[in-house]
């Protein structure tokens, strides 16, 4: 990392005494490249990948029993009984 001395700040911008640009690839990454990570990222963060969710309709059962586990998990809770 390169130290930089500010010669000014303000909430807007900061003037510095040098500045050297870091170099950049030349290349990106396709919108299929920085899905496949993303994906990636989230798995390794606890997330579950159903690929078969593609819109919304494939969606709505999942939604449906996922609600449906979580009232009956809720219920118990809020009528003052074991859950």
């Amino acid at each position: 990392m390169t130290d930089y001395n500010a010669i000014a700040e303000s909430n807007n911008f900061i003037v510095l005494d040098q500045y050297i640009k870091a170099p950049q690839s030349e290349s990106y990454q396709s919108e299929s490249d920085l899905e496949r990570e993303l994906i990636q990222d989230l798995i390794q963060q606890g997330y579950q990948y159903l690929p078969k969710l593609t819109n919304p309709q494939a969606m709505l059962p999942t939604c449906a029993s996922s609600c449906k586990r979580s009232i009956r998990c809720s219920l118990p809770k809020a009528n003052g009984g074991a859950s």
